[in-house]
């Protein structure tokens, strides 16, 4: 192995003696390579650092907006919620008179008395009642 040493430190020297300079142009070469690849993994690493950051910032940021999005959707449904209850309960109103209203009609025509001729006779037949209850008491302290 001593041997081949010889023989390349011998071709350097031959090679240094006819181009001069020969070396120095390819260790330049050599640093030069090196510099721009450990400055490319410094840049690589800078970016991955500050697109690690943004993405952070990101996420932080699509969070707020979710909760936002979701409040917002949530009052929408409930104003639309409270805005179908209100109709239906408009409509269940007008149903129910439309309701009482034909159906007293029809009572009326087929001679059945409705719950106010019913509680009209209640208090005739009460009112009835205690005259015919006080013509009894005077019938018995007269005779």
């Amino acid at each position: 192995m001593a041997r081949e040493e010889v023989t390349l430190d011998v071709e350097i020297e031959e090679l240094e003696e006819a181009k001069p300079g020969l070396f120095k142009k390819a260790a330049g070469a050599v640093r030069s390579s090196m510099m721009v690849g450990m400055g490319a993994v410094d840049l690589t690493q800078e970016k991955v650092m500050n697109l690690w950051g943004k993405a952070l910032e990101m996420v932080g940021e699509l969070e707020d907006r979710g909760e936002k999005f979701s409040e917002k959707r949530r009052e929408q449904l409930n104003e639309e919620v409270d805005k179908r209850q209100g109709q239906f309960k408009e409509l269940s109103g007008k149903a129910s008179d439309s309701f009482d209203k034909y159906s007293e009609v029809v009572l009326t025509h087929v001679n059945i008395p409705t719950s106010e001729d019913i509680e009209s006779l209640s208090k005739q037949v009460s009112s009835l009642s205690r005259k015919v209850d006080k013509v009894n008491k005077d019938q018995k302290t007269t005779a």
